[in-house]
């Protein structure tokens, strides 16, 4: 009778072990899925920024406005590494290549993030179902 109970012991601490290591996995993941929703979200913001840089860039030059304080504004948001040129002083064409070439990097990453997401929430349903 006592062997029984030993062993009985013995299966339900490892049982809540492992159902304390499975919450934990899911935790992780949950934290992970939305590491990943927050970062997809900032890559939008700046994207929507750049788009509206270059909307007001195209603007001003259409209306022939000096587009010196715009150019500062990119620059200060922006800095030239992350930009690959100096806002302040490259030509018009080569700075609004670059801010779209940052928008197309930026939808890259939303699309890696979004993935990422994806993979952890459906390994999170995947764990709470092996948990059941």
């Amino acid at each position: 009778m006592a062997a029984g109970a030993i062993a009985w012991n013995v299966y339900a601490a490892s049982q809540k072990k492992a159902a304390k290591e499975a919450q934990e996995n899911i935790d992780t993941l949950k934290q992970s899925a939305e590491t990943h929703k927050e970062a997809a979200q900032n890559y939008i913001d700046e994207s929507n920024k750049l788009e509206d840089y270059i909307e007001r860039l195209q603007q001003a030059k259409e209306n022939g406005e000096d587009l010196t304080d715009i150019r500062k504004e990119i620059s200060d948001s922006f800095d030239e590494e992350a930009l690959g040129v100096d806002a302040t002083k490259t030509s018009y064409d080569k700075l609004t290549a670059a801010l779209q070439d940052n928008i197309d990097k930026r939808e890259e990453l939303i699309k890696q993030e979004t993935y990422a997401r994806l993979r952890d929430e459906a390994n999170e349903k995947k764990k709470e179902a092996e948990q059941l």
